[in-house]
């Protein structure tokens, strides 16, 4: 977002970030995501380019692009 033009509100995701001294052992918003998978929980995905934007993400992994 930019300060000087006009913006919709961002969405956010519900729950509390995990602290940096102690982040979870798989991806760090699988206990605040909706599309969580048991993978999430055991591995972090690798950052990969989708669509002119860095993800990490294991349904963009398999393709399963959620809208």
């Amino acid at each position: 977002p930019k300060i000087h033009e006009d913006r919709e509100r961002l969405i956010s995701i519900p729950g509390t970030v995990p602290s940096p001294l102690a982040w979870p052992k798989g991806c760090r918003f699988y206990a605040r995501c909706a599309y969580a998978q048991p993978i999430c929980k055991e591995q972090p995905p690798q950052l990969k380019e989708y669509g002119g934007h860095q993800i990490r993400c294991w349904l963009y992994e398999k393709d399963e692009v959620i809208s």
